[in-house]
């Protein structure tokens, strides 16, 4: 095998473009004696000029067709390394100058050794061809791949051999301005990726530092100087240069995807994890999954293990239930993927404020209001918030030394058709209560409705309050007075520690608490005969 195709020199076999390559007006080959001509005949008695050159060097091809010699290497050793532009570019000079016929692209790629050795071997015979006096020719000697023959006379001299002329430089590329660095590489599509996009390659390129700098830039890297980062930035800053997040993932075998996991009920709540999930992704690389867990729970843990073995996210966020739930737990642990958890769990690692602090502030705050008879309308029974924020009740109906009997509370499942149905139970109690809290926004918006059946006032009979501070609570008559849990903040801090490190994070460290705030609106009122100097606001830690 002789060299690679792209380091020989290439047949030359028209003779149009010998000024341009010669920096003459006209070209030899052209250049044919006139009868007519005054002008006598050369002392050798050859009437031709110099004949053009045979061969052209990488470098003379690559200023034809206007692109680096890199580009026509690739062109001769794998045309599809090229874009289809650049490809198609190459061609056309290629087919302009005659190198080949409308099959280039797929000879060029397909070219074996005997071909290009048989058109070196043609071309003194097409040399021979186009003289008027035949001449015998001298054996071609090898030439090497490096040099490029210039002139064929210089073989059949009978002057002793010299020395082999010296390779012509490949011209340079043209240097950038400083103020523009990105002009080379958005004019030319050489070294970009086939859809035209920037790669780190370019960047490094434009920046004049190695791949493992820009590298070392894109991870944020303290292996990375100032300068050096200064640099980096300011030519990703000009070109607009975007990451490949599909190809870093592969490059650091890490997935940038993070998911959030549910069971499709409390949309609410759904929401405002997600937006404080996406807060904390904006403008990084990462990108968020929302995936659903539905049917019977016993189903939940399957479902999940083929999600995660599907996409491989590179960390879950789970919401209540799903949090307690130790068989989800250990799906991702199967499966190696670190989980944040929100909400209380029964190792108390989830991530989640004071529910049952922020329940016994807003008891107390009613009861300064001057109210002594307070409902609850509960959550789902199991569920670790609900038994939260009812123990909280408890323990502030117990602390204020008011009847909490079994009657004053009733069982719900955070729907709205729930909170009807505890709201008409409740308010045929008797004595009725003055006001009632219901552990989500939903089932608070149902005693709403089950008032407005009985007839009742809110908020001058009636005193109503909610969980969670949901879109939902601004949209009922009158706005309703709600419990605000950050959950917005929660998904925020849970996206922010999956970023930093998430196969560092430990189930069993001690997770931070979030504080409540309570949101007045118009559904709770000092009850009638008190004084309203006792209405005051409240904050929980």
């Amino acid at each position: 095998m002789g060299p690679p195709m792209w380091e020989r020199t290439v047949p030359f076999r028209i003779e149009h473009l010998w000024p341009a390559l010669s920096g003459r007006g006209t070209s030899p080959c052209m250049a044919k004696s006139d009868p007519t001509s005054t002008e006598p005949p050369s002392e050798t008695g050859d009437t031709r000029a110099p004949g053009p050159p045979t061969h052209l060097t990488v470098a003379e091809l690559a200023g034809l067709a206007g692109v680096s010699g890199q580009t026509i290497r690739r062109f001769f050793k794998d045309p599809t390394l090229l874009g289809t532009r650049m490809r198609t570019r190459v061609a056309a000079v290629l087919r302009e100058i005659g190198l080949a016929g409308p099959q280039l692209e797929r000879e060029a790629s397909q070219a074996s050794e005997p071909a290009l050795e048989s058109e070196q071997a043609a071309a003194p015979e097409r040399e021979r061809e186009r003289e008027p006096e035949p001449e015998p020719e001298p054996e071609p000697c090898e030439v090497p791949a490096h040099a490029a023959v210039k002139d064929d006379a210089a073989h059949t001299s009978d002057a002793p051999p010299s020395r082999p002329p010296l390779p012509e430089p490949e011209a340079p590329s043209p240097r950038l301005p400083a103020e523009d660095p990105a002009t080379d590489i958005l004019s030319a599509t050489g070294g970009m990726a086939d859809d035209g996009r920037l790669t780190i390659n370019d960047i490094a390129r434009l920046a004049s530092v190695s791949t493992k700098t820009v590298s070392r830039y894109l991870n944020d890297s303290p292996l990375l100087s100032d300068t050096m980062r200064a640099r980096v930035r300011r030519v990703i800053e000009e070109t607009g240069f975007v990451p490949n997040a599909q190809a870093r993932a592969l490059a650091l075998r890490r997935n940038f995807l993070l998911a959030l996991i549910h069971t499709g009920d409390e949309r609410a709540r759904v929401e405002q994890v997600e937006d404080g999930m996406l807060a904390a992704m904006a403008g990084g690389e990462f990108a968020l999954l929302i995936q659903p867990l539905q049917g019977p729970a016993g189903r939940h843990p399957a479902q999940l293990h083929t999600f995660l073995t599907r996409h491989n996210p590179s960390g879950v966020v789970l919401l209540p239930p799903l949090a307690q739930d130790d068989m989800i737990v250990e799906a991702c642990r199967h499966a190696g993927t670190p989980c944040i958890r929100l909400g209380p769990t029964p190792d108390g690692a989830g991530l989640c404020s004071a529910d049952r602090a922020a329940m016994a502030q807003a008891v107390a705050w009613l009861v300064a209001l001057g109210h002594d008879r307070i409902g609850l309308v509960g959550g789902p029974e199991g569920a670790r918030l609900a038994q939260a924020r009812e123990l909280g009740y408890l323990d502030a109906m117990a602390d204020h030394g008011l009847d909490r009997g079994a009657a004053l509370i009733e069982p719900g499942d955070n729907s709205f058709a729930s909170g009807l149905a505890a709201g008409r139970v409740l308010l045929e109690v008797s004595p009725r209560p003055s006001a009632i809290i219901a552990c989500n926004d939903a089932m608070a918006a149902g005693i709403l409705h089950a008032a407005t059946e009985a007839r009742i006032t809110v908020p001058d009979e009636l005193s109503v309050i909610g969980f969670d501070d949901t879109p939902l609570a601004q949209m009922t008559c009158p706005p309703l007075t709600s419990m605000q849990i950050p959950w917005a903040a929660l998904g925020h801090e849970a996206v922010r520690r999956l970023q930093a490190n998430p196969r560092e994070i430990a189930d069993d460290a001690a997770p931070p608490h979030f504080g409540a705030r309570l949101i007045e609106r118009g559904s709770v009122a000092p009850r009638k005969g008190t004084q309203e100097d006792g209405r005051t606001s409240l904050s929980t830690t």
